[in-house]
C-alpha cells in the first residue's frame, strides 16, 4: 500500500491509516513548511523531513494494534501533529484454526 503524507505545523495528513497485518506500507513523507521529524515508535521509526523536502520509507505491519505516528520535534506548534495507524489481526489460517492456536512456526509468536 502506497501511502502520501504531508506534514506541516497544521498537522499530519492522513490522519489516520487503516491495514490488514501483513500489508507492507510504503510512506511517501513531504514536508510542506519547515523541518519535521516523523515517529512511529511501535515500529521503531523515526526519520527527519527536510523542509520543503520528501522521505521515503517501507514497513511490515506484523503488529496489530492502534499505533500514534507524530512528529517528535520539541518545538512550538508541532504537537498537533498526529496521527493513527490501525492494523487490523488477521484471521487465524485453516491450519492455526484447526490447531486451536497460533501455530509455533508463526512468525507473530516471536
Amino acid at each position: 500500500m502506497y501511502v502520501e503524507m504531508r506534514m506541516s505545523l497544521s498537522g499530519i495528513s492522513p490522519a489516520r491509516i487503516e491495514v490488514m497485518q501483513g500489508t507492507v506500507i510504503t510512506m511517501n513523507i513531504t514536508s510542506l513548511d519547515v523541518k519535521h521529524t516523523f515517529g512511529l515508535p511501535r515500529y521503531g521509526i523515526v526519520m527527519v523531513v527536510p523542509a520543503g523536502g520528501t522521505v521515503n520509507r517501507s514497513i511490515m505491519t506484523t503488529i496489530p494494534g492502534q499505533f500514534d505516528y507524530q512528529c517528535m520535534e520539541i518545538l512550538p506548534g508541532h504537537s498537533v501533529e498526529r496521527g493513527t495507524l490501525l492494523v487490523n489481526a488477521t484471521p487465524p489460517t485453516q491450519q492455526e484454526f484447526a490447531s486451536g492456536g497460533t501455530l509455533l512456526s508463526d512468525p507473530r509468536r516471536r
